[in-house]
C-alpha cells in the first residue's frame, strides 16, 4: 500500500497528506508544549487525558491516553503514547508522583499511538518490563512499528522526530494476573476486537478497567483493524465485572455509561449496515442513510471524517459472515 494511503487510513482512515511525505528532520524534535495534567481517578490510579484531535503539529501527536497505577513495590503504567516525546512527558509526571520506579508497561495494542512511547521509559527505568498480546507484538516487528513511527512523523511534520522502537517482548494472554505491591493486574481478551490482539488490564482494588482502544470516548473510533462483533463482546464482558473507573484508549474516564454509549455506536452501525445491505445497497449507496440511523452519534470528533470508512468495514465484516 503506498505511504500516503498507509497514512490517509492511519485512525480515522481518512485523513490524507498535502504535497510529499515529511521528512524527518535528523535531530530529536522539542518536548511536548501543552502541560495536560495528571488526573487521580482512585487512591493508587492516575490517568493523562490527551487531546481528542488527530496527530497533527500542534498537538505534537500527543493523542492517547496514558494511565499508571502507583504500588509499594513499584509503578505499573498502561500505554505510553506515540512518541518518545509522549513518553518522556508520562516519565516527568510519574516522577513528580511517586520516586517509584516503572516495573511493568502493558501496552494495549499495536497501533504506534499506544507505545511508542516505550523508549522513554526504557531509557529512564531500564529494568522494566514491557507487555503485549503475542498477535500485536508480531504485527509491530513484522512492519507495523515502523509503518507508524514514519506515519506520526508525517502527520506531526516532524514533532516525533527521534522515535525509536521499543517492542513489547513479553507476550500476555487472557487470565493472566500480576502480583505488584499488594495490587493484581488482570489481563483481560476476548479475542479480536478493535485489533487481533487489543487487551485490556483491570485492577480490581482500584474498581479500575484500562480499555485501550476497544472503547473510544468523545470521538468516532478508529476501526481499520477492528473486528466489529468482537469489539461488542468485549464491551459486553467489561460490563460483567465489578468496577467503576473506565478508562478509554481516548476520551475522558467515567463509570460503565461509556460502555452502554460505545456499544450503542458499534450496534447501531452494525444493524443499520446489515438492514441495508440486505435490501442490495452497495456500502456507497447506503451511506446517507447510515449516517441517518446514527443521528445521535453525529456530534463526536471526526464522525463525518471516518463514518464511510466504518460502513465499509462492517459491510465487509458481514460479508465474510455469511460465507
Amino acid at each position: 500500500m503506498p505511504r500516503a494511503t498507509l497514512t490517509a487510513t492511519l485512525l480515522a482512515g481518512t485523513l490524507a497528506l498535502s504535497g510529499q511525505a515529511w521528512a524527518a528532520p535528523a535531530a530529536k524534535a522539542p518536548p511536548i508544549r501543552a502541560d495536560y495534567p495528571v488526573e487521580k481517578i482512585a487512591p493508587h490510579t492516575y490517568v493523562i487525558h490527551a487531546s481528542t484531535e488527530l496527530p497533527n503539529p500542534q498537538n505534537q501527536g500527543f493523542m492517547s491516553n496514558m494511565a499508571f497505577v502507583v504500588t509499594k513495590a513499584g509503578v505499573v503504567v498502561f500505554d505510553t503514547g506515540a512518541s518518545v516525546q509522549a513518553g518522556e512527558f508520562l516519565v516527568r509526571k510519574i516522577k513528580s508522583v511517586t520516586k517509584q520506579p516503572v516495573t511493568h508497561v502493558f501496552n494495549s495494542h499495536k497501533h504506534g499511538d499506544h507505545w511508542l512511547g516505550n523508549q522513554a521509559i526504557a531509557a529512564a527505568w531500564p529494568r522494566a518490563r514491557f507487555f503485549a498480546h503475542a498477535d500485536d507484538i508480531a504485527a509491530i516487528k513484522n512492519g507495523e512499528g515502523q509503518m507508524w513511527i514514519d506515519m506520526m512523523q508525517d502527520m506531526t511534520k516532524g514533532a516525533t522526530a527521534g522515535t525509536a522502537m521499543r517492542v513489547p517482548d513479553n507476550p500476555v494472554k487472557a487470565g493472566d494476573r500480576f502480583q505488584v505491591g499488594g495490587m493484581q493486574f488482570i489481563v483481560h481478551y476476548y479475542g479480536h476486537a478493535h485489533t487481533p490482539g487489543s487487551i485490556m488490564v483491570e485492577v480490581p482494588e482500584e474498581k479500575v478497567v484500562l480499555m485501550g482502544d476497544n472503547l473510544f470516548a468523545e470521538r468516532a473510533p478508529g476501526l481499520r483493524d477492528a473486528n466489529i462483533k468482537g469489539n461488542l463482546l468485549a464491551l459486553e464482558k467489561v460490563k460483567d465485572l465489578p468496577d467503576q473507573h473506565i478508562v478509554p484508549g481516548h476520551g475522558r474516564t467515567d463509570g460503565k455509561p461509556l460502555l452502554d454509549d460505545f456499544h450503542a455506536y458499534l450496534d447501531t452501525l452494525r444493524q443499520s449496515v446489515k438492514k441495508y445491505q440486505e435490501q442490495g445497497l452497495s456500502d456507497f449507496e447506503m451511506k446517507d442513510k447510515v449516517i441517518a440511523d446514527m443521528a445521535r452519534f453525529q456530534h463526536l470528533v471526526g464522525f463525518q471524517d471516518v463514518i464511510g470508512q466504518h460502513i465499509n468495514r462492517v459491510y465487509l465484516e458481514l460479508e465474510q459472515e455469511s460465507f
